[in-house]
């Protein structure tokens, strides 16, 4: 069925199965060579010869799913325990459980999925690094994900409301980007975090922020812009006060309450304040 299409990827260079790398499926490319620019390439075959050749890609480390069929996305994955990054699963609706097998995963990004929940398995990814669920329905975040003590970035929008305080736990943590969520107060855990470096807070109801609690000697880039308490002048500049060598970022719309007869309306609020 696939002898065609299997001489012609190896005459145009690309490599045997088995020492495949890198898979980016939404830009056609397998180690970086184009297979859509084959004679005998077709879609559905294609996605059939990934299905059925799976379990021979014992060496693959990377893949983007872009345009991947979510309902053979789990399949696909089952076959496979080497992979390092997983990108761009969009448009599932369950968290594809079989990304679990890969015990050396450094890389996760779920993006445009309705995922409503992060299993607890996922404190089983001790190596990642990097964990981003870019538009989901994720509320909470579980109390497992403080086993992930090599977490260094991590972020999550846009229905966040809750954040565990074994966060407290991810001592490594550089990068948190809690942007456009609807998170009110945050759990003391996250003041302790002295790795920290940048933190986006922006465009959540959040009224209180009791900065004075932070333990944050590296950071440098704090944004609480578009929140209702970054938009008060007075409340910047004690931050600015706080952390002398941060980038403090508030307002809305480089506007602050005060600032013109109008207003400032927050869409994470559905207010206005003068």
């Amino acid at each position: 069925m696939f002898e065609l299409l299997i001489d012609e990827m190896q005459g145009k260079g690309f490599s045997d199965i088995g020492k495949l790398k890198k898979l980016n499926y939404s830009l056609k490319t397998w180690d970086g060579l184009k297979f859509d620019s084959l004679e005998s390439f077709d879609k559905e075959m294609f996605i059939e010869f990934l299905m059925v050749n799976s379990h021979k890609m014992v060496n693959l480390e990377e893949v983007d799913f872009w345009g991947f069929p979510a309902d053979k996305l789990d399949k696909f994955l089952s076959d496979i325990n080497s992979l390092k990054r997983i990108e761009n699963t969009q448009g599932r609706y369950s968290f594809p459980k079989s990304i679990l097998l890969n015990e050396n995963l450094q890389y996760l990004s779920l993006t445009l999925t309705p995922i409503k929940k992060i299993p607890s398995e996922v404190g089983e990814l001790r190596k990642l690094r990097t964990l981003i669920f870019s538009q989901t329905d994720i509320q909470i975040l579980p109390e497992e994900l403080g086993q992930l003590e090599e977490l260094i970035e991590l972020t999550i929008y846009t229905k966040l409301n809750k954040i565990h305080h074994s966060i407290a736990s991810n001592k490594k943590l550089k990068t948190i980007d809690f942007g456009s969520n609807k998170i009110t107060d945050l759990p003391a855990g996250i003041f302790t975090l002295q790795n920290l470096e940048s933190i986006n807070l922006s465009g959540n109801p959040i009224v209180q922020f009791d900065f004075q609690k932070a333990k944050w000697p590296k950071i440098k880039r704090l944004d609480l812009s578009r929140t209702p308490f970054g938009i008060y002048r007075n409340n910047i500049e004690n931050l600015n006060r706080n952390f002398p060598n941060a980038e403090i970022i508030g307002g809305s719309n480089n506007l602050f309450v005060g600032d013109n007869k109008f207003g400032i309306y927050l869409s994470c609020t559905k207010s206005t304040y003068n």
